[in-house]
């Protein structure tokens, strides 16, 4: 049976490694026949935008929709790196608490280097896995669980 996987983590303009580890990690999932299920939805840009995103959808939109998506997923799989102070990962932390409380069993497979995230107890308790490498934790997730 195929495994869904759902991506979260940051949107940014301004750091173009938010992008290309969705598209590796997309690309890579896709190619162990798995249904990636992306916030992005295609539109990627726009979404690094807090206005821009409420062009496109409504708050109530995007958190139904996001939750249906990680309800859906048997992976959730996701990239938090260091941030300036002004941008919190809240959205991320959110879809972590989300994915915590919904019934069923599921991977969490979290990279980050930034210890503010992978040593606060939330997130300890809320992910199955921190890895402090993409390309290792795309390994390891295609190796154990796919």
């Amino acid at each position: 049976m195929k495994k869904t996987v759902y991506l979260f983590g940051y949107l940014r303009k301004d750091c173009p490694f938010d992008l290309e580890w969705r598209k590796h990690a997309h690309d890579a999932f896709v190619a162990a026949e798995c249904r990636v299920l992306d916030p992005a939805r295609g539109h990627a840009e726009k979404l690094c935008d807090p206005v821009e995103v409420c062009d496109l959808f409504a708050p109530h939109e995007l958190f139904h929709r996001d939750r249906q998506d990680i309800l859906k997923a048997d992976i959730l799989f996701g990239v938090i790196q260091p941030r300036p102070q002004d941008r919190p990962p809240v959205g991320s932390l959110v879809e972590l608490g989300m994915a915590h409380e919904m019934p069923g069993q599921r991977l969490v497979c979290l990279v980050s280097q930034d210890p503010d995230i992978t040593e606060h107890p939330f997130v300890k308790e809320t992910t199955t896995m921190i890895f402090s490498d993409l390309y290792h934790a795309l390994d390891f997730v295609r190796s154990n669980w796919l």
